[in-house]
């Protein structure tokens, strides 16, 4: 794998910038940067240079499970402060604590259905126009 050369390095950090080409070319000083800069976006190597910084961009950005889950227990333990300095008010804490519960399924809901269970028959044409017929359980074939 081919390194980047510094031009193309700048070129990188200015298209991530700023998503065009032409103005990418000429931060990264190229002499003709309309023609250049749609030359780089195809070079192999500048675009996964694009495609790695995006992802790295995109998984600082984007917490996963832990992370999110050990937030909210330092929330619930009072670790994190304000910007006032103080820890957390109690009901910030309370549904901290229940967010952490249901990610991690503390609670389940259940519910029960009774009653009886009649089917409908649907058809449906495939050809225009067309046609649903639904038949009640009263005037069904038996």
């Amino acid at each position: 794998m081919r390194r980047l050369t510094e031009r193309q390095r700048r070129f990188v950090e200015a298209y991530a910038a700023s998503g065009n080409a032409t103005h990418a070319a000429r931060a990264a000083g190229y002499k003709h940067p309309e023609p250049q800069g749609s030359r780089l976006l195809r070079n192999v190597e500048v675009a996964r240079a694009l495609r790695d910084l995006a992802d790295r961009e995109r998984s600082a950005a984007v917490i996963d499970r832990e992370q999110r889950q050990a937030w909210w227990s330092a929330i619930v333990r009072g670790e994190i402060t304000g910007p006032d300095g103080e820890p957390p008010a109690i009901r910030d804490r309370l549904k901290a604590s229940e967010l952490l519960g249901k990610a991690q399924g503390d609670f389940v809901e259940r519910r029960e259905i009774t009653g009886a269970v009649d089917p409908i028959r649907v058809v449906w044409e495939a050809e225009p126009p067309a046609r649903i017929e639904l038949v009640a359980p009263s005037e069904r074939d038996e």
